[in-house]
C-alpha cells in the first residue's frame, strides 16, 4: 500500500527528465471515449486507475517521488476539475459514482460493483487533468475515505469530454429519447425533396447504410426502404422482420408481433377496410406507444389506397407561434383513447402536445398524441368545469391542428408499390390511406413495431462507430 501523502511521477524509461510538470501526466486509455477496460486488472491491489496502460510505443512506470516539491492538490468534498471552458466544481460523491475502472465496473457485464449508498458521505478528493495525452484528456482523481474494501490508493480517471458532457442536459453517452436540433419540421414540398429510398440488400449488409437510413428517421421521422422481396409464398411476415430486426428487437402486442393491413369482412379496427382511414397515430390508449412502424407493401392491386404522411411536430410549432393560447390547450387538456374490442380494454388519457419539460411551455417538442379512430369520451367534468371553457379552447385548438395536418401542402403523398417498405416514426408523422376499391383487386401490408428504446440504442451505437 502507498502512503497517502505519497508524492507519484510518471517518468518515460529511458528519459533523462519530464518535460511536464510533476503533476501532468502521459496516458493511453482504453477506450478513452466512456474510460471502460476490458481486461481485469491481474493485481487489484494496484493503486493506480487500471484502465491507464502504459503507451504501447514507451514502456511507463510510476515512480514515488520522496521530498518532491510538488504538492498535489488538496483533498476535499468539493472538487474543481479544469475542463476546456474553465474550472467547474463537481460533487467528490458524483465523481466517485462515475468511476469505469475495472474495479468499480465488471468488464464483461459493463455493470457496477458497488451501490451509491456504498459512498463514504465524507469521501474527499485530489484532482489532477493531464494535458499531454494521445487520445484524451483525463481527470484523475485520488481517494480518501474511499469505500470500504477499496484498495488504497484506488484512483479514478474520467475523460474530460464526459465530465463536460454531464453539465449537457442531454450526454452525448446516452442514448437520446428525441434529439430536437436534429429535426426536420416539413411540408409536402420539402419531404418530397428530402425523401429517400435505401435498397433493401444495402440496408441489410451495411452499417453505414442502415445509420443513414436511422439518420434520416431522427431528422424527417420517415424513410422508405425498396426492393424488399416478396415471401407470400413461403413466410408473408419475413421481410418486414429482417428489415425491422436490423435495428433490434420488435415490440408485441395483442395484433401480434407482426400483422395484416386488410380489408377484411367485420373489420374489429378501421385500418382492416376499404374506407378512408383519416391522419392518426397507432395504439395511443396504450401505455407506451410504439415509436417505430413499419409497413411493407406486398400487394397493390386496386385502383385508391395511395398513402398520406404529415409531420405534426411541424403542424404544433405553427400554432406555438401563431396561437400560442391554442398551443396552450394542446400541451395542458387531456384527451380520452381507448380501445375496447374483441377481448381487449385499453384505456389512456394524455395530452395532444408532450414537451420535453411539461412545466416551460417553450421547451422543445418530445411527441405529439392524435389518434382520432381512437378517441373516447372525455372525463366527465370535462364539459362543466368552468362553463366548458377549457373543453371550447380545445376544440379550436383541434381543429386549427386538423386544418395544418391535412392541408394538401403540408402532405406527402404517395402510392406503395410492392416491394416498398415504409418505416417513420409513429409519435411524430401521422400517416392516412385513401379509400380504395377491393373488388378490383388486393391491397395487403405487412406491419410491426418497435420501441423508442431499441430505436435509440442502434442509433447512438452507430453515431459513436461513425463518430457523427
Amino acid at each position: 500500500m502507498l502512503p497517502s501523502k505519497t508524492v507519484l511521477r510518471l517518468r518515460a524509461v529511458g528519459r533523462a527528465r519530464l518535460s511536464s510538470p510533476v503533476w501532468t501526466r502521459r496516458y493511453s486509455v482504453y477506450s478513452s471515449r466512456l474510460q471502460q477496460a476490458t481486461v481485469q486488472p491481474k493485481d487489484q491491489k494496484d493503486s493506480f486507475a487500471s484502465n491507464i496502460k502504459g503507451s504501447s510505443t514507451k514502456s511507463t512506470i510510476f515512480e514515488e517521488v520522496a521530498g518532491s516539491a510538488s504538492v498535489p492538490p488538496a483533498f476535499t468534498h468539493r472538487i474543481s476539475v479544469e475542463l476546456r471552458d474553465g474550472p467547474v466544481v463537481f460533487d467528490s460523491i458524483f465523481l466517485r459514482d462515475s468511476c469505469q475502472c475495472p474495479l468499480c465496473v465488471d468488464p464483461s457485464t459493463s455493470q457496477k460493483n458497488f451501490q451509491t449508498a456504498d459512498i463514504p458521505a465524507d469521501i474527499q478528493g485530489s484532482c489532477q487533468v493531464t494535458d499531454t495525452l494521445e487520445e484524451a484528456n483525463l481527470a484523475v482523481i485520488n481517494w480518501k475515505n474511499d469505500i470500504p474494501g477499496y484498495p488504497e490508493g484506488h484512483q479514478t480517471a474520467l475523460p474530460v469530454e464526459f465530465l463536460e458532457g454531464t453539465l449537457q442536459q442531454e450526454s452525448r453517452y446516452k442514448a437520446k429519447q428525441y434529439e430536437p436540433r436534429n429535426r426536420v419540421l416539413w411540408d409536402g414540398r420539402t419531404m418530397q425533396k428530402d425523401n429517400i429510398y435505401v435498397d433493401y440488400e444495402q440496408y441489410l449488409k451495411s452499417d453505414e447504410i442502415l445509420f443513414r437510413t436511422l439518420q434520416m428517421l431522427d431528422t424527417h421521422g420517415l424513410v422508405f426502404i425498396s426492393n424488399v422481396p416478396d415471401t407470400i409464398d413461403t413466410d408473408s411476415s419475413k421481410s418486414v422482420v429482417s428489415i425491422a430486426e436490423r435495428i433490434g428487437t420488435m415490440r408485441d402486442t395483442f395484433y401480434g408481433r407482426t400483422w395484416d393491413v386488410r380489408s377484411v369482412v367485420n373489420a374489429k379496427n378501421v385500418a382492416y377496410t376499404h374506407q378512408y382511414l383519416g391522419l392518426h397515430m397507432d395504439l395511443c390508449y396504450m401505455d407506451n406507444s410504439p415509436h417505430l412502424q413499419f409497413l411493407h407493401c406486398m400487394r397493390a392491386r386496386c385502383p385508391g389506397g395511395e398513402s398520406l404522411f404529415s409531420d405534426s411536430i411541424y403542424a404544433a410549432e405553427v400554432i406555438r407561434h401563431r396561437r400560442p393560447e391554442l398551443f396552450e390547450a394542446l400541451r395542458t387538456f387531456g384527451v380520452t383513447y381507448h380501445y375496447y374490442n374483441a377481448g381487449q380494454a385499453y384505456r389512456q388519457v394524455r395530452p395532444t402536445v408532450e414537451l420535453d419539460n411539461q412545466d416551460d411551455a417553450s421547451s422543445p417538442i418530445k411527441l405529439v398524441n392524435w389518434s382520432p379512430p381512437f378517441q373516447g369520451p372525455f372525463a366527465h367534468d370535462v364539459g362543466t368545469e368552468q362553463g366548458g371553457k377549457a373543453l371550447r379552447t380545445y376544440h379550436a385548438a383541434a381543429q386549427m391542428l386538423d386544418s395544418i395536418i391535412s392541408a394538401p401542402e403540408n402532405l406527402f403523398e404517395l402510392r406503395m408499390e410492392e416491394g416498398v417498405c415504409v418505416i417513420f416514426d409513429n409519435r411524430r408523422v401521422l400517416h392516412a390511406r385513401r379509400a380504395f376499391d377491393a373488388s378490383k383487386g388486393e391491397r395487403w401490408l405487412k406491419g410491426a413495431y418497435m420501441d423508442r428504446d431499441v430505436y435509440a440504442s442502434k442509433l447512438t451505437v452507430l453515431s459513436q462507430m461513425f463518430k457523427k
